[in-house]
């Protein structure tokens, strides 16, 4: 799945139903005990505006606004850290040399699939990505590691093809025969939400209320229980 392209088909999609889209940043919120919740926005250069709602759906993502406004917010027992990069102008043929355990088909090329990679306390995503240049291919390459049982702090790409060259001399071989675009560190980032479901009228979904190992996109397959869930309770 293309997410750019999800995320505009939800957006028409919203709009198809008569759905009210307002850009604009939620600035406050009022949770009332007997009546109807408050939210207070504001739009770009425009004065704040408040409306009343029966129900408040948070999906802020990491700005978690409801966990933060209601100190709901909790730490994980067991940490992940995560370094990660871009690369283009590398050498696809080397992907070949990777043994491949998976379920044949003929509806796709499996190239662009999120290739794993699993290893001792970490594993290893390749996710073929567009590119601005039309003449080049672009591979987002990342590990992500429990920092109390991965004893070596992943920090530079120097660190990962170290590491990573140890159990996976084929990933570390495709990386170094390409160019690194950007380089970014999530260190610590795991965190849990006390409550996501209120009878009050106010719920928090996805990364707005806790985090999860990203292997298999297991966010995405919670968000779309939640969404269920949600819909079930307000229905």
């Amino acid at each position: 799945i293309n997410r750019f392209t999800l995320a505009i088909r939800l957006r028409e999609r919203a709009r198809e139903l008569d759905v009210k889209i307002i850009d604009a940043t939620v600035t406050d919120v009022s949770i009332n005990e007997n009546g109807l919740n408050r939210i207070e926005y504001t739009a770009d250069g425009e004065a704040p505006v408040s409306i009343e709602t029966r129900w408040i759906v948070d999906a802020s993502g990491r700005n978690r606004f409801l966990a933060k406004k209601l100190d709901l917010r909790r730490t994980s027992k067991y940490q992940r850290s995560s370094f990660w990069f871009r690369l283009e102008d590398f050498d696809k043929s080397i992907l070949r040399q990777m043994e491949q355990v998976k379920t044949p088909q003929h509806c796709f090329d499996s190239y662009y699939v999120t290739h794993h990679f699993f290893g001792q306390h970490n594993w290893i995503w390749a996710i073929p990505m567009r590119s601005d240049r039309p003449d080049c291919d672009l591979i987002s390459i990342g590990i992500v590691y429990r920092p109390d049982l991965y004893k070596t702090e992943v920090s530079s790409v120097e660190t990962f093809l170290s590491q990573v060259g140890a159990e996976h001399p084929v990933v570390a071989k495709l990386v170094a025969s390409g160019r690194i675009v950007d380089t970014n560190i999530f260190r610590n980032y795991f965190y849990e939400t006390k409550q996501n479901y209120s009878m009050r009228g106010w719920f928090i979904i996805g990364d707005a209320g806790d985090t999860v190992d990203p292997l298999y996109s297991t966010g995405i397959a919670m968000t779309s229980i939640q969404i269920k869930q949600v819909a079930a309770m307000i229905e």
